[in-house]
């Protein structure tokens, strides 16, 4: 996947291994697995065709939905960049785990894997 260097993201990093959900004007179109999440951008792999240039929604556990635009995108791989950025100290890292198990929240300054 070529990026360009406008287009790369300069802030600090989470490894982050979760599901996230797309949206295109408030409908779901599916999941995604993310790679790794920035304050400003997103990398991750769907199912979900996407386009170069696209607006999408990406519904992040602690955060919410945040509007982006898909600046990178080869077969299922795909990089998103935010709006407005976002704050990494609101994102859930708790484990995805049964519906009907109860994990407590972990912000990504607890977990340690952000600096």
């Amino acid at each position: 996947m070529q990026s360009s260097p406008e287009n790369r993201r300069r802030d600090a990093r989470l490894p982050l291994l979760t599901h996230v959900q797309l949206s295109l004007g408030g409908v779901v179109l599916g999941m995604a697995r993310t790679h790794d999440l920035s304050a400003s951008g997103f990398a991750g792999t769907t199912r979900v065709p996407l386009e170069l240039g696209q607006s999408i929604g990406i519904g992040i556990n602690g955060v919410g939905t945040v509007d982006a635009t898909v600046v990178r995108q080869e077969l299922r791989r795909f990089a998103a960049r935010f709006a407005k950025p976002i704050d990494l100290d609101d994102v859930d890292v708790s484990p995805i785990v049964a519906p009907h198990e109860v994990m407590p929240r972990r912000s990504a300054r607890e977990e340690g894997t952000w600096t």
